[in-house]
């Protein structure tokens, strides 16, 4: 404005033709002509395109009126979609050793933000990818959301609950050979036995699948318990052939 006008009035429309009239008293003129207003309630417009008109009078009485036109968006984003990269192993089971989770739904020109706290604190994201700490996370503990171009922030995604397990597991061990067959007892490296169908016990990372194999050939899995342990019974269809037999668990 030059230095001597005053504003007469600011309307602002929608193209449905509703109507906003900001009160002059409301409108800020700084040193160097330029307008602020603050706290306008825009809710009874239609998004879209609006169109602001502002009249003005100078000293002499002379008036002059100037448009402008905005975008209005009220309207928050779809919450966007966290999910695994890769689900290794068993797919759809949630423990997974690729930290990857991809974001998807994001709306362009948007910025986005993830929490793996359940939404205590939140780590701004960048392109469509992030990178989730290893550990076990609950249902809702790793959430995404959005904020639009025009300040609307969208509700939150959940990824759901998973693992993340970048860590090799602890080699399995054979701690001993029992043979269950009269004389039975405990085989120590290099005894013989009478028993084609000896037990094998032995230790590994808990819950852990360890894979037994005879003389360079899998004849079976065990499942360790939650402190580690194992044990595995040769069944008769892998009974053993008379001979020297190397065991290895892995």
């Amino acid at each position: 404005l030059e230095s001597d006008a005053t504003v007469s009035s600011l309307i602002i429309s929608d193209a449905s033709g509703n109507t906003v009239t900001v009160d002059p008293a409301d409108i800020t003129v700084d040193a160097d002509g330029n307008l602020t207003t603050n706290g306008v309630d825009l809710s009874g417009l239609t998004d879209g395109e609006l169109t602001a008109t502002l009249s003005v009078t100078d000293a002499a009485g002379n008036t002059g009126t100037v448009t402008d036109t905005s975008t209005l968006d009220s309207v928050a984003p779809e919450a966007p979609t966290p999910t695994l990269a890769v689900d290794t192993a068993i797919d759809g089971d949630g423990i997974t050793r690729d930290a990857t989770i991809n974001v998807g739904g994001l709306e362009g020109g948007a910025t986005w933000e993830y929490s793996t706290d359940g939404g205590d604190s939140w780590t701004p994201g960048t392109g469509t990818a992030f990178e989730l700490p290893e550990g076990d996370y609950t249902a809702d503990a790793v959430q995404v959301r959005q904020t639009d171009a025009a300040g609307n922030t969208s509700g939150v995604g959940n990824l759901g609950a998973v693992t993340i397990d970048v860590t090799d597991p602890v080699a399995p061990v054979i701690d001993s050979a029992t043979d269950d067959i009269d004389p039975t007892g405990t085989l120590g490296d290099g005894d013989s036995t009478n028993d084609a169908t000896p037990t094998l016990t032995g230790t590994a990372e808990a819950n852990a699948t360890v894979a037994i194999l005879a003389n360079g050939t899998q004849i079976g899995t065990a499942d360790a318990d939650d402190d580690g342990n194992w044990s595995f019974t040769i069944g008769d269809a892998n009974a053993l052939p008379d001979g020297n037999v190397d065991f290895i668990a892995t």
